[in-house]
């Protein structure tokens, strides 16, 4: 039966903090997102979810790799997309014949000074790349801490949408990777992905319902600079995230790491969980998933020796989580990413060959390793 089948999406965070905004001005985007779905319609979820103001597109289309004509996004007919404050609304049905293994392309412009303090980001070019034109506008509080989060060369945001949707005849496989930002930087989930087109064309899609800085078992800290900025818990937000768009298949979870280094960093020890915390917060959602007749498979957390949070207290929680989430019967498997990445010499360290600098983030490298150790026959 022909239906909506999410082909590309990212989680709705709704920001809730203070941080300074980023602003565009006069700008252009032109974004290139894989496909693994054919159909003859699409749509888009065009997102503003974040930004505390309005956003005006004077421009907003969409077309393949393999067309040479490109469609307007309109909202009831209108191309002029107009965004309220934190709305978000599914676009038109465009008439467009999508093909899995041909990338969508969508462009975007806007004239004068904007703010788009919703943003979607990733370090993933071969997932989706993003290309610009126009002048970024930091605030001049802030500004180190923006292009940190915005303006690193590996890593690429957009604004605008976070979802893509094909009308298909086919019945493709829905995969989830939920988490923090070791998933929504999407290293491995990108190359995840890659493998699921290239091993099963027509059949399988990936989304991306990690949200940087997310914790399993608390919300974001309202305190400091994050107010808000890392989403609600794992446990509350896992349902409405992994299922926002439609049924999943199997769902990959990578959660945990930041309960141990937020109370650290922000200095909050009495936010620390223990091992049986962090465990029942897992096996919950391993509870949530299997209610949606959905594969859970869960993942070891990294080893994150040498960053400022890390204390043997510390990597003993780590350590006694990753013992159960290996030989535990809550769960439909396991990826030991701790196992694929730590150093040989000191498993409490990240490999330096898969650490992103700051160890406590794989690279591209390392992002990699992770995902060719997922079985995704199991996914499947």
């Amino acid at each position: 039966m022909a239906n909506w089948k999410v082909s590309w999406a990212y989680a709705k965070r709704p920001f809730a903090h203070r941080m300074p905004r980023l602003s565009v001005e006069d700008h252009k985007q032109t974004i290139t997102v894989q496909n693994n779905i054919s159909g003859d319609r699409v749509r888009l979820m065009l997102s503003n979810a974040g930004n505390p103001t309005s956003v005006d597109f004077a421009d907003f289309t969409i077309t393949t790799m393999n067309l040479g004509k490109e469609f307007k996004i309109t909202v009831n007919g209108d191309p002029l997309i107009h965004l309220e404050a934190c709305e978000e609304i599914f676009s038109d049905e465009i008439s467009l014949p999508a093909q899995a293994g041909t990338p969508f392309i969508i462009k975007t412009r806007v004239n004068g000074l904007t703010a788009v303090n919703d943003t979607v980001r990733h370090n993933c070019p071969d997932d989706c790349l993003v290309q610009r034109e126009g002048n970024l506008k930091y605030p001049l509080i802030g500004r180190k801490a923006l292009k940190q989060m915005y303006g690193m060369p590996d890593c690429m945001w957009l604004y605008g949408f976070r979802a893509i949707q094909v009308y298909s005849e086919d019945s493709p496989r829905t995969v989830a990777a939920f988490g923090d930002s070791i998933t929504h930087m999407a290293y491995w989930t990108g190359e995840l992905s890659g493998r699921l087109r290239m091993c099963y064309p027509k059949k399988a899609s990936l989304i991306n319902v990690g949200i940087g800085g997310n914790r399993l078992l608390r919300d974001s800290s309202q305190y400091s600079i994050v107010k808000g900025l890392f989403g609600e818990a794992g446990i509350t937000r896992f349902e409405k995230s992994v299922f926002e768009f439609g049924p999943v298949d199997s769902v990959i979870m990578l959660e945990g790491v930041n309960d141990l280094c937020h109370p650290v960093e922000l200095k909050r020890l009495n936010e620390l969980p223990t091992h049986e915390e962090l465990i029942a917060g897992l096996a919950k959602l391993a509870e949530i998933a299997h209610k949606h007749h959905t594969k859970a498979f869960s993942c070891t957390i990294l080893p994150f020796g040498g960053h400022k949070a890390w204390s043997e207290k510390l990597d003993s929680i780590r350590m006694n989580v990753n013992s159960w989430i290996c030989t535990n019967d809550v769960f439909d498997g396991f990826f030991d990413f701790a196992a694929m990445v730590a150093d040989p010499n000191d498993a409490a360290r990240m490999d330096k060959r898969y650490d992103s600098g700051d160890h406590l983030h794989p690279n591209a490298e390392g992002g990699s390793k992770m995902a060719e150790g997922i079985d995704i026959e199991a996914l499947m």
